[in-house]
């Protein structure tokens, strides 16, 4: 879960310019170390955590891909196919 949570970077308070950004991209909402995503964008946890069960998805169905691609590789090889 850590990947979810960002450092928040605070302007100096010197920098009028800077602290007038920084309070029309959300200021000081929540703490410090904010959920990414949570208060920046305007989704909500069910939205996110179905986003993140898709990422997981589409990585575990890679890695699969991957194992049945070279698993088939390394058959034909044996059998003395060339096969790049």
């Amino acid at each position: 879960m850590a990947h979810l949570y960002e450092r928040r970077r605070f302007p100096y308070p010197g920098d009028q310019e800077a602290v007038e950004e920084f309070i029309k991209s959300g200021g000081t909402l929540g703490t410090t170390i904010g959920p990414k995503g949570f208060i920046d964008s305007d989704k909500d946890s069910d939205n996110m955590q179905k986003q993140l069960q898709s990422q997981k998805f589409e990585q575990e169905a890679q890695k699969l891909w991957f194992r049945m691609r070279n698993e088939v590789i390394s058959e034909l090889q044996e059998k003395g196919f060339d096969v790049e």
